[in-house]
């Protein structure tokens, strides 16, 4: 078995785009604002 390096992997995976900006704001959105909720309420 071989090491497969970062780069190889974006070559096949593909860069950042805007599906996976668009993916990111959806999961981390919803999970900081309870946590912000509870931060701020202590």
């Amino acid at each position: 078995m071989s090491s497969i390096d970062f780069d190889e992997v974006l070559i096949h995976v593909g860069e950042k785009g805007r599906y996976q900006n668009i993916m990111y704001y959806l999961l981390c959105i919803p999970a900081t604002l309870p946590a912000a909720f509870l931060a701020f309420s202590q």
